[in-house]
């Protein structure tokens, strides 16, 4: 089933980079391929790295531009900088959550509070918005960092 899954969303991506007007490489394929592997957050080095150690070459202007159009499509979602770096989490499949991640060691913990999204729906009723897409992250020193 997971290969299923898998494969709908890289045709999803394939239609959504034709209608664009974009080829499906073979890098990009390797590319989408490894970033529904990958379980945690992650950024762009670390895909650089995976691929370096696959001895693989995908340029990182090529990596970069991919993240992009999949956090544009809706494969993946980005979240704040983190040591100079944007960090992606895959978004199909998860459950709507929070972070809190570290400025020091940058440890990330992922958290749902329903108070928290009851609240969220409120302020946005209150202001006349509809239900939104959104991310709460707070940045923080975990207990190991402030020792």
């Amino acid at each position: 089933m997971i290969k299923e899954k898998k494969t709908t969303e890289v045709e999803w991506f394939a239609q959504f980079l034709k209608k664009r007007r974009c080829f499906f490489t073979t890098q990009r394929k390797l590319i989408v391929h490894h970033v529904l592997t990958i379980q945690n957050h992650f950024d762009a080095k670390d895909l650089t790295g995976l691929f370096k150690i696959k001895n693989i070459r995908i340029s990182r202007a090529t990596i970069y531009r991919t993240l992009s159009q999949l956090e544009i499509c809706g494969l993946i979602k980005k979240m704040g900088m983190r040591n100079g770096f944007s960090y992606y989490e895959q978004v199909l499949g998860t459950k709507r959550h929070e972070h809190i991640c570290c400025e020091k060691c940058g440890k990330i913990i992922e958290f749902s509070d329903p108070i928290l999204e009851k609240r969220i729906e409120e302020i946005l009723k209150n202001n006349n918005f509809t239900t939104a897409n959104n991310t709460v992250q707070i940045f923080s020193s975990c207990k190991k960092c402030n020792t």
